[in-house]
């Protein structure tokens, strides 16, 4: 279906010397994705080719392969100075969010606004990525920039609200676990008082001992322990 590119199949498949040697080797895409050439119309070629397949593994949810073709488009392209394009460092922004890989997301989106500060979609993946970095000062900010750029555009709001929200139920959140954690603290030091042996008296004036007592009542113990009146004979 790529006809200009199955060569680098052959070639490929030809030089294989074992496992690892190929990486792209289970991919799909492993023709266009192990094509190296030299010349600028070729690589200008290839770029395109890259493109449209990124694109459809997009459409088709296979993150993996949209990453990795991104990526060669990017690293094709850096060879070529003055061609970086700001739109693929977006997409791929926008890949690697679904992959869940935030911080590198951030970073593309980064790029993106380094290569094109007028790239409106940048500001979005970056407001993005901080809101699930919990980073919402920042994303508000980014969000604000993009909307800047595109008055009209509502997605922007969307973000800086979401920002707030949350920016919001961390500190309740925070709040809840303060107060949770104080009430931990009464209820530790209310069981430990509660165990605590009870004080022994000290004996006010008067009081005598059980013995002592007992005598004063006409008894006294005994040698074999039991008791008896001082007036038993």
């Amino acid at each position: 279906s790529h006809p200009r590119f199955q060569p680098a199949v052959v070639a490929v498949a030809s030089h294989m010397s074992g496992p690892g040697s190929n990486p792209y080797a289970a991919n799909r895409h492993a023709d266009v994705l192990n094509e190296e050439p030299t010349d600028e119309a070729a690589k200008v070629r290839l770029v395109e080719e890259i493109k449209n397949r990124a694109k459809g593994a997009f459409a088709q949810k296979d993150m993996p392969s949209a990453e990795l073709l991104y990526g060669k488009a990017i690293k094709v392209l850096e060879t070529m100075p003055g061609k970086a394009d700001a739109a693929l460092y977006s997409n791929r922004a926008m890949v690697r969010l679904n992959l869940n890989k935030v911080e590198e997301a951030l970073q593309d989106a980064n790029k993106c606004i380094e290569v094109d500060s007028k790239f409106v979609k940048a500001y979005h993946r970056k407001a993005s990525a901080l809101i699930r970095l919990n980073e919402w000062d920042d994303a508000i900010a980014a969000a604000e920039e993009g909307q800047k750029l595109e008055p009209g555009k509502n997605d922007f709001q969307e973000l800086i609200n979401k920002a707030q929200k949350d920016k919001d139920k961390d500190a309740e959140d925070k709040a809840k676990l303060k107060r949770d954690a104080q009430d931990v603290r009464v209820e530790l030091h209310n069981a430990s008082t509660a165990r605590a042996p009870p004080q022994k008296k000290d004996k006010k004036e008067g009081e005598g001992d059980e013995e002592a007592d007992n005598s004063m009542r006409g008894y006294k113990t005994r040698a074999d322990g039991k008791k008896t009146s001082y007036f038993h004979t």
